[in-house]
């Protein structure tokens, strides 16, 4: 009998398949990621190049033909000369924005005038206008229900931005204002309903983008604050104990505001000892009252030599009797950079009604020389400094600035705020950022002082409000409640700290929010805010982590 042979033949068991496909996965998903970020960064560069070649064209049109020019649809200017050497190129996938910036608006109407350029790709917008850089607008990880930036509009202006709903803040100021920039030393206008915007990096050292100031109404009750014009009023009149040589004044034409500045020679003649040259401006009867709080403030910039002291002095009068005084001794004014100075007068005493600004500089001695400008005086209610309020006869007024956005698709039972920003002056208070109101009794807020951070939650007679103390410099804010409890999250670079209480759920939905101040409040931020995220659930620790690392980077 023949047996016959069988040959084995050996398979793949299913364990042995399943790791197989398990691995493949895990491959083709870092693949994708992978990819997906290389696509990311590069879509990001085409439109910074596309963004940065477009300017230096408009620029270039707006210096031989005298305006920016209109578009066609090509892209080539139209008006006022057609010029094809001027058109714009965009790389592939990049393209004009239609929405909502309604892509380039060019303002020949201003001095100045200004362009603003926004470009496409997918989901992700960047813009650029005459004086800032590129500013992409990058999707927030997450998915975020909103994601307010502040976006430049023209000259150191602009507004928040929400990529989110694709629509804009509710700006409303019914005056204009201003914004000092320390990187150029100039303070700039900004048009009535528009928010002041400086670049990130003016007050964080190699950051990008854009940030928006949020100040509360002011008034400036120096009559004259340029220190410059002849009207009669007591700042072109220089005091002197010596009588033996005047003091040099000029018109400078780099002022901090414009050519208005003053500037003061002197130089200290044979003998001369401890003299000192004053300039001074009483405000008007009335101004000022028992228990007010005033700040005296000054752009200088100065060469000096010799044993020379320069003070600040606010004097609280009544009538011609001086019944209180407070000096900002300043000895190391030897700069020629503009730096503003100032000084507050806490709880003015009994019998005030008005005050004067006196600016002196002491000690001048034989061979001793001042050579000074002073720019931008002004003295107003409150305990801090706040944007510059030009005057020129009368004092005058800045209205504050609400900023309104929608809440659809926040969640009142649960969310998280983030926020990126800068320390606010204020460091008695909480100083609102987010604001969100159903009516006075029913509120969520994410707020600072320059001490501490809060979470703000009331529902009708119930009030939360955790804070967390503030030891070192930070430059983000996280917020969060839930149905199971309120978390309040201050970061301070890497580093974080927590607190919570219990909470009941508050069931806010599509009602008013503010950012930076509320309607009808005292309370402002006064300080610059970069970016504002809204989650409509509280973010774990880790997504908090990873939201922190996006919006700081």
């Amino acid at each position: 009998m023949k047996i016959g042979k069988y040959r084995v033949t050996s398979a793949f068991t299913i364990v042995e398949l399943l790791v197989v496909i398990v691995v493949i996965g895990v491959l083709a998903a870092i693949t994708v990621v992978s990819y997906n970020g290389i696509t990311k960064r590069a879509t990001l560069a085409s439109l910074q190049s596309d963004l940065s070649s477009a300017s230096t064209k408009l620029k270039s049109y707006q210096t031989i033909y005298g305006s920016y020019p209109t578009l066609d649809a090509n892209n080539c200017p139209s008006a006022p000369t057609v010029d094809s050497n001027y058109c714009l190129k965009f790389s592939p996938g990049n393209s004009i924005a239609t929405t909502p910036f309604a892509g380039y608006i060019p303002n020949n109407s201003t001095t100045p005038q200004t362009f603003s350029l926004t470009l496409s790709s997918n989901d992700i917008q960047g813009i650029i206008t005459e004086s800032s850089k590129p500013s992409i607008l990058t999707p927030a990880p997450l998915n975020p229900v909103a994601d307010w930036i502040a976006t430049p509009q023209g000259d150191h202006y602009g507004n928040y931005y929400d990529p989110v709903s694709k629509s804009w803040a509710n700006v409303t100021r019914s005056t204009p204002k201003t914004i000092y920039d320390p990187t150029t030393q100039h303070i700039y206008d900004v048009p009535a309903n528009y928010l002041a915007i400086n670049p990130w990096s003016a007050y964080q050292p190699g950051g990008t983008g854009s940030a928006a100031v949020i100040e509360e109404a002011r008034t400036n009750y120096l009559v004259n604050s340029y220190g410059a014009a002849n009207n009669g009023s007591f700042w072109n009149n220089w005091a002197k104990t010596s009588t033996t040589i005047n003091p040099v004044t000029t018109n400078v034409s780099d002022g901090v505001y414009g050519s208005t500045a003053q500037r003061l020679q002197y130089q200290a003649v044979t003998g001369e000892y401890g003299h000192y040259l004053g300039m001074l401006q009483v405000t008007t009867g009335g101004t000022f009252t028992a228990g007010e709080t005033a700040t005296a403030s000054f752009m200088l910039k100065a060469s000096i030599t010799g044993s020379v002291a320069i003070r600040l002095n606010l004097y609280a009068r009544q009538g011609t009797s001086n019944i209180g005084a407070i000096d900002n001794n300043i000895t190391t004014i030897v700069t020629n950079d503009w730096t503003r100075y100032s000084v507050t007068y806490n709880t003015l005493p009994s019998g005030t009604d008005s005050m004067m600004f006196y600016l002196y500089v002491s000690g001048i001695d034989e061979g001793d020389s001042v050579d000074i400008s002073m720019d931008a005086a002004q003295l107003e209610k409150g305990s801090f400094t706040t944007s510059y309020i030009p005057t020129t006869t009368v004092a005058s007024t800045r209205n504050a600035d609400i900023v309104n956005v929608p809440t659809t698709n926040w969640n009142g039972s649960e969310g998280s705020f983030l926020a990126m920003m800068q320390t606010p002056p204020e460091t008695t208070a909480t100083r609102r950022m987010i604001a969100w109101y159903k009516d006075a009794s029913n509120r969520i807020t994410l707020g600072s002082g320059a001490n501490s951070v809060c979470m703000i939650v009331q529902q009708t007679t119930i009030l939360k409000n955790p804070c967390i103390s503030l030891t070192q410099p930070y430059n983000i804010f996280i917020g969060r409640w839930s149905n199971e409890g309120d978390t309040i999250i201050s970061s301070y670079n890497s580093n974080s700290n927590f607190q919570s209480s219990t909470l009941s759920p508050l069931l806010m939905s599509n009602y008013l929010a503010y950012i930076g101040s509320r309607d009808g409040s005292a309370e402002f931020y006064n300080s610059p805010i970069q970016r504002l995220l809204v989650y409509s659930s509280s973010l774990s620790n880790y997504d908090v982590a990873l939201s922190s690392s996006f919006i700081s980077n």
